[in-house]
């Protein structure tokens, strides 16, 4: 699914997996109702630009793992305002938060990947 919410099993977890598919859209929004609650996302990605910003808010008992696609150099992610670490994984820049309301983008060098 484009929005890329996607629950983790086992369900006792309370885990998320937040892996969002593009494509050559430039935003996405939506609401996915999941096991553990309503899950909102927004995704923008400027035309021509190496950011891409989100949204997201989900159930505080949660936790995410979100999966961002990356250019062929991410140089940056930025959560609520604050430069956080992340890892690459088959092209997508990986990193955990818990639940609730999360802004945030990511720099990459060279073009994004879809």
């Amino acid at each position: 699914n484009v929005l890329g919410v996607d629950v983790q099993l086992p369900l006792k977890r309370n885990s998320i997996l937040i892996k969002p598919h593009l494509g050559k859209l430039n935003t996405a929004q939506g609401v996915v109702v999941t096991e553990h609650g309503p899950v909102t996302v927004e995704w923008r990605r400027a035309p021509g630009s190496q950011r891409l910003s989100f949204f997201l808010d989900f159930p505080r008992k949660t936790q995410a793992t979100v999966a961002l696609p990356t250019g062929s150099a991410p140089s940056r992610l930025v959560l609520d305002g604050r430069t956080v670490p992340f890892r690459c994984d088959r092209g997508r820049a990986m990193f955990s938060v818990n639940g609730g309301i999360h802004r945030g983008f990511l720099e990459t060098k060279g073009e994004m990947e879809k």
